[in-house]
Order: structure tokens, then sequence, then C-alpha cells
């Protein structure tokens, strides 16, 4: 393979892990500094749907299994807090723990 190629290659999948840096660093945020986040409950859930549409990670399968944790920890312990108004996240967290379950992330 030629070194631009290579180059090329290894400058994506640095992209990768930095996006999913970013949306990890995100989740933590929203699981963590709930009470910053829930100070403007429109804001709220603009984030948490933002964080839910982002995911699942892909690419850093580490990140993403903290991710799934923090989702899940959030889950059972508020669902109204990641299932937004009118549980209007309820489709994409669906298809979150669908993804997570499906055997190549077991």
């Amino acid at each position: 393979m030629p070194p631009t190629t290579e180059e090329k290659k290894i400058k994506v999948q640095q992209f990768y892990h930095a996006k999913d840096n970013g949306i990890a660093g995100l989740g933590k945020v929203i699981m963590y500094q709930k009470n910053f986040v829930m100070q403007n409950a429109a804001m709220a859930a603009d984030i948490i749907t933002h964080w839910l549409s982002l995911l699942p990670i892909n690419h850093d399968m580490e990140e993403g299994y903290q991710q799934y944790d923090i989702l899940a920890e959030m889950f059972q312990a508020d669902p109204a807090y990641i299932m937004g108004p009118d549980n209007r996240n309820l489709q994409q967290v669906i298809k979150i723990f669908a993804d997570v379950l499906d055997a190549k992330y077991l």
C-alpha cells in the first residue's frame, strides 16, 4: 500500500476515535452533571436527544461499552430523563439497545 494511502487510513481512524471520545464526553456530562444539565429542561432534552442520535459508537469499543452502561444506568434510574418530553427518544433508545445486543457487540 502506498504511504499516502496508509497515512489517510491512520487519519480517518484517528478522526473516528476523536469523534467517539467526544460522544463519550457528552454522555459523561449528561450522567455526572445531571443537575447542571437540567437547569434548563428544554436544553437538557435537546442535549440528550443529540447524544442519543450519535450512538451507537462503532469504532472505540471501550468507550462504547462505557456509554451503553451509562445509558442503561440512567434509563434505569430515571427513564423520563432519557426519554425526553412525550417519549421522543423512545425509538432511538430501542435502536441503541438493539444494536448493542446484536452479535457484533457481544
